[in-house]
């Protein structure tokens, strides 16, 4: 068994944390991309979707993302995430295992 990619896991974290802090604070991604261009140069809310939902972007995309929402403090628990996702690996392994048979 292969661990899971680290800056996978990185990349599927920070869209989480992106995608939880737009829901606590109500934002759509039209709002978000109004107030990221206020930090960044402006990007319409689609491809802001997209990018997000890639979850490849730079840590500076990020830290703008999280300025333009006004936040102040992370729970940063990437263990717990890098441990769910290699969960899911080993899940996805055994069905995969139980549909050969």
């Amino acid at each position: 068994m292969v661990d899971p990619d680290p800056d996978r896991v990185a990349g599927e974290w920070c869209k989480r944390v992106i995608r939880g802090e737009m829901a606590r604070r109500g934002l759509s991604y039209e709002d978000l991309a109004d107030r990221l261009c206020l930090v960044a140069d402006y990007m319409g809310p689609h491809p802001l979707r997209n990018k997000v939902a890639r979850a490849t972007f730079s840590a500076a995309f990020f830290v703008q993302c999280l300025a333009a929402m006004e936040c102040k403090t992370l729970d940063i628990d990437l263990l717990t995430i890098w441990r769910e996702s290699r969960a899911e690996e080993m899940l996805g392994d055994k069905e995969d295992d139980d549909q050969v048979e």
